[in-house]
């Protein structure tokens, strides 16, 4: 799970090379391009950009820093490690070098107490640094040291008011000590501030409602958790859903906070027990597994011979509940976080509803309620940010999947409705889904809505 946000860090100091002669025109110009590529989204131009700017001058820190950043945002941790140990050499003195390591070692090793010692060593060369106060506050919160952690965080806003992520990290910590009046200001603090956009909360909103009453919604990331939390705690929305983030159960203090959170999850495990007890178990190949009358085959994790703290949670979970309360799994989930149950799910919207038989792949009927009658889609045409983009692109899945499932029952009626909807509402925004909702439509004999989203997906396709 990326629970770090990543920062820009090149573009934060951008706005000292006026304050720097030494930097040739050349490479000066070159950072500069860089800049507009990755503002754009076009990360491979903004590298190569910044790669000629530091070739051309090879002390130049911001490129380095940039070089860093871009492939620390794709996941390239070798190359972005070596940027930030090379920028540090270059300028020993900033804290930016620090963070990018820090972010480093924190996604790709998830070693957080290196993370935090990285963290450290930034804020202690920028004291006043608003992000190397906030990064070392918020894994200050992952190891519960939650006063020094709200201290620091609390001082990211005041060298940064607009700064809006410290508000979302004291949201949490006041959650975990269970203050929801304070955690629901600090929620309401970081959608004001622009921390969560409207298609975010739009979206996640949705997602609630997709939701049986007193149902069990499997999240994984900040996109699809935060914001329900802050529907939850600052608006009132189905507080009876309880939001289970499937990456943070790899930490024994969140797990602490859902057994005791309401509504109760049934977990049965004492303090000694996550203390001292509650690790990854052996798993080395596909097994058989059952919980509660279901009996399926279990993989382990995907790269390991294990299964991870957060599948053994989440076994003992789905075991506590025996049924009790309807479970479902996030539609933004990653195939290896559904534990090899792929055939239980039913899709019924932007969740899957666990069975405890093998059950058809989407329930239409119930799909289409939701989308149609309890849905809100007033920004998901314009998401904006690269985060709200990617959650909008499930809109697509869902719909054509809906389109398909009425085509294979023959309701052409039905399949040109669902299609026709989802185009007037703009939700299949890239090449591949409107391909997709081509040759759904060309199947129904609809040729209008079948060049129209053939047309889309052409212009899509050479944007």
């Amino acid at each position: 799970m990326r629970i770090l946000p990543l920062i820009v860090s090149s573009l934060l100091t951008g706005a000292c090379l006026a304050q720097q002669p030494f930097v040739q025109p050349a490479a000066l110009e070159r950072y500069q391009q860089g800049v507009v590529h990755w503002m754009a989204g076009a990360r491979d131009s903004a590298l190569l950009d910044f790669e000629s700017a530091l070739r051309a001058a090879p002390n130049y820190y911001e490129a380095c820093l940039a070089i860093g950043d871009l492939n620390l945002q794709s996941a390239r941790y070798d190359k972005a490690r070596k940027a930030y140990v090379r920028a540090q050499t270059l300028r020993p003195e900033a804290a930016g070098a620090h963070l990018g390591l820090g972010h480093v070692l924190w996604e790709a090793e998830q070693n957080y107490p290196g993370a935090l010692e990285e963290y450290r060593r930034a804020l202690t060369l920028e004291p006043e640094n608003a992000e190397a106060n906030y990064f070392a506050g918020h894994a200050l919160v992952f190891e519960e040291k939650y006063e020094e952690a709200m201290a620091l965080l609390e001082k990211a806003i005041q060298r940064d008011p607009a700064y809006a992520k410290p508000h979302e990290k004291l949201a949490l910590t006041h959650m975990l000590q269970g203050r929801n009046e304070q955690a629901a200001q600090h929620w309401r603090e970081l959608k004001r501030k622009g921390g969560m956009s409207q298609t975010l909360v739009e979206f996640n909103q949705n997602l609630l409602m997709t939701v049986a009453q007193n149902g069990i919604l499997l999240t994984n990331g900040e996109e699809d958790t935060y914001p329900l939390w802050y529907l939850q705690m600052s608006e009132g929305v189905r507080r009876d859903v309880s939001v289970v983030n499937l990456g943070l159960l790899n930490f024994t203090w969140y797990v602490r906070m859902l057994r005791e959170r309401e509504p109760k999850l049934g977990i049965r495990y004492e303090d000694d027990f996550l203390r001292e007890r509650l690790q990854e178990r052996y798993w080395p190949k596909p097994a058989q597994a059952e919980i509660a009358g279901l009996r399926w085959i279990l993989p382990p994790a995907p790269g390991y011979k294990n299964l991870r703290v957060q599948d053994v949670v989440l076994l003992d979970l789905l075991t506590w509940n025996a049924w009790q309360r309807p479970v479902y799994f996030a539609v933004t989930l990653a195939p290896e976080n559904k534990l090899g149950l792929e055939d239980f799910l039913t899709m019924e919207g932007l969740a899957w509803r666990l069975h405890s038989k093998k059950s058809a792949a989407i329930q239409a009927d119930s799909t289409w309620t939701n989308v149609r009658k309890r849905y809100s889609y007033v920004y998901c045409a314009e998401p904006g940010d690269a985060a709200s983009r990617s959650l909008v692109t499930n809109y697509a899945t869902v719909f054509c999947l809906l389109a398909d499932a009425f085509l294979q029952r023959r309701d052409r009626e039905q399949c040109h409705a669902t299609l026709a909807w989802a185009d007037s509402l703009g939700v299949l925004q890239d090449a591949a889904a409107n391909r997709w909702a081509a040759k759904l439509a060309s199947s129904i004999a609809s040729d209008e809505l079948a060049e129209r989203f053939t047309r889309k997906a052409e212009l899509l396709r050479r944007n």
